[in-house]
């Protein structure tokens, strides 16, 4: 999903944002259908994992791309709106998914959700519009102009560092919370009340962006994660601090998905915020494709055989701060730019 990015960009300026959304609904319907009918793992590899993922791509970075060129005053509010519906899609999809397998099938759960989600995001591809016009010449030279920029190599290796941590709370909170509930409900109810902060961090990024500025918050909202995830997963070994965990985690990582939104937009232009954007993407998916494998060799050869995380947690930490060394370079370059001191809102 994430790289594909790479290749929205100039998909949206080629053929505008409604038919490159539009066409990634019917190829995530498409995929789910088609994973529905597999009977092998590479197979469903193909279709849920690669096919879905393109076409996720598809719909993923134009949906915050054309947020930011209708909107300028309040672009992080409005984009952290928008991308909202991640989050409200996760607790939603995620109990209704669990349903319709108790009662259906695994197969045809696969089958409806593909035709909801076309429904649901092919409908609101139809309502986008394309307010600027795309950046004359050549995609190729325009991403590779926006990827030598420092201000934009700063971002890039944020999100690079934040993806490569990110998904190590969501994967390992919900089996210590397991392990000391003894109930196998409450991981989904950890992932629940997760989904349920990320809803609320992305439509707070727009007052907290306001407040203190969109460079401030993205370094705040880092070191911060660096903060929880010391505190909560090397100190608290309880069900009700995990659940705090869980929502103040989910409230304070995500808040960067409007702001570099708008950071991008704000420094490049709305004109080619669809190419940054896609760009920053394909760098999360780096991200991803690193950490996941890391965080598997860090927990088979130092954690599997205790009940706490240490060594993938640490991995989550460094990672955080990492990203918050970034952001506090990019800080230090827009800030340079703009002629704003350290203790000034920008």
């Amino acid at each position: 999903m994430f790289v594909g990015g790479v290749f929205t960009g100039k998909l949206v300026d080629k053929f505008g944002f409604r038919i490159t959304c539009f066409s990634g609904s019917v190829v995530c319907c498409i995929a789910l259908i088609l994973a529905s009918f597999t009977s092998r793992v590479w197979q469903l590899v193909l279709t849920q994992g690669i096919m879905l993922g393109l076409g996720a791509s598809l719909i993923f970075s134009p949906s915050i791309s054309v947020v930011a060129q209708w909107h300028t005053k309040h672009r992080v509010l409005a984009t952290g709106i928008a991308v909202a519906g991640g989050g409200i899609g996760g607790m939603v999809f995620s109990v209704a998914t669990e349903k319709i397998i108790d009662n259906v099938s695994y197969k045809w759960s696969l089958r409806i959700l593909g035709l909801l989600l076309f429904a649901i995001s092919g409908a609101s591809s139809m309502v986008y519009k394309r307010r600027i016009a795309p950046a004359q010449g050549s995609n190729t030279r325009l991403l590779f102009t926006i990827a030598r920029d420092p201000r934009f190599i700063c971002i890039a290796l944020a999100v690079m560092f934040i993806n490569m941590g990110y998904f190590e709370p969501l994967l390992y909170v919900p089996t210590l919370a397991v392990i000391q509930s003894g109930t196998q409900s409450t991981s989904s109810n950890i992932v629940l009340v997760f989904n349920a902060g990320t809803t609320i961090g992305r439509v707070l990024s727009g007052l907290i962006s306001k407040l203190i500025g969109p460079a401030n918050t993205n370094l705040a909202s880092n070191f911060l994660c660096c903060l929880f995830i010391c505190i909560f997963m090397f100190s608290i070994n309880t069900v009700v601090g995990y659940y705090i965990f869980s929502a103040l985690f989910g409230t304070i990582s995500t808040l960067y998905l409007a702001v570099n939104t708008h950071i991008l937009a704000h420094e490049f232009g709305p004109q080619v915020v669809a190419s940054s954007v896609g760009l920053s993407m394909a760098c999360c998916g780096v991200g991803v494709l690193v950490g996941n494998p890391v965080q598997g060799v860090l927990y088979e050869t130092y954690d599997k055989t205790h009940t706490k995380f240490n060594a993938v947690s640490a991995w989550a930490v460094a990672c955080f701060a990492a990203a918050t060394a970034c952001y506090m370079v990019l800080r230090w370059l827009v800030g340079r730019k703009h002629k704003v001191s350290w203790f000034q809102k920008i």
